[in-house]
């Protein structure tokens, strides 16, 4: 059962729809203000007019149209809304539907299949896709909390790993950039429980292991997008990309460029 956000909502201001592992509210009450003592769900705030406040114990962060903002579990923050219009989306995902190591809020550009989703299922809340959908949205919001800084790769720390079991990861990593894995698949390849996975990885490394599958997919998309002829659509499904929304975000993130600007001048 998932906590219901914001706290006395008003009546037929709000259309909700509540799944197995996400619960979505859409709002338009401008000068909305509440008192939030933090609820065990990741949270997600997408604005679609007006701008909102988030105040936390740690920062306060102003979110407008064409962003987003992403609060970990068990946050207590104040939230307040723009006067004049105040239209939003506010997903709250179950800590066991998604994998995130963020510890504080994270401010994003606006993800439009993320976006797209959420709409969907407000639409349609008896869609027999809608655990498939869910799984694709918390897979997308994992990809865009955790991507790789533009900082030319993790090259030089795969050459400092001095633990066979990680190297081993890493190579299922980079041999599997075509295909959609997941990080539980990679971890039986490898011989070991998804939690070891990642405790290994981040303890060796410091780099979370979606972190790491992230920069060998955005490598080889770079090696692909030299190729005469080809384009961005077929060099993101290449990569494991069933989004092309989602590789543009993750390509610009780790290069600094969108890759069709790489294409022209490859």
């Amino acid at each position: 059962m998932f906590g219901k956000y914001p706290k006395n909502m008003k009546l037929g201001k709000d259309v909700t729809a509540e799944f197995k592992d996400l619960y979505v509210v859409h709002q338009n009450i401008p000068g909305k203000r509440a008192e939030i003592d933090g609820f065990k769900e990741h949270l997600l705030f997408v604005p679609l007019q007006g701008e909102i406040q988030i105040r936390t114990n740690a920062e306060t962060y102003s979110v407008g149209v064409g962003q987003m903002l992403y609060l970990p579990p068990k946050t207590s923050h104040s939230f307040t809304s723009s006067d004049r219009a105040g239209e939003r989306l506010i997903a709250m995902l179950d800590p066991k539907a998604i994998r995130l190591s963020a510890q504080s809020g994270v401010k994003l550009p606006i993800n439009q299949l993320i976006k797209e989703i959420l709409f969907y299922l407000l639409l349609h809340p008896k869609t027999k896709n809608a655990n498939s959908l869910v799984r694709v949205l918390a897979e997308t919001l994992e990809e865009v909390v955790e991507q790789i800084p533009s900082s030319g790769g993790l090259d030089h720390l795969e050459g400092k790993i001095g633990d066979p079991r990680i190297k081993r990861v890493l190579e299922i990593m980079r041999d599997s950039v075509g295909e959609r894995v997941s990080l539980d698949q990679i971890a039986k390849e490898a011989g070991l429980s998804s939690r070891n996975l990642t405790r290994l990885v981040v303890k060796e490394t410091g780099i979370q292991p979606r972190q790491w599958l992230i920069n060998f997919r955005i490598d080889r998309s770079q090696e692909l997008l030299k190729r005469p002829g080809t384009s961005v659509t077929e060099v993101a499904m290449e990569v494991g990309y069933s989004s092309l929304s989602q590789f543009i975000s993750a390509f610009r993130s780790r290069t600094g460029q969108l890759p069709s600007d790489f294409l022209k001048r490859g």
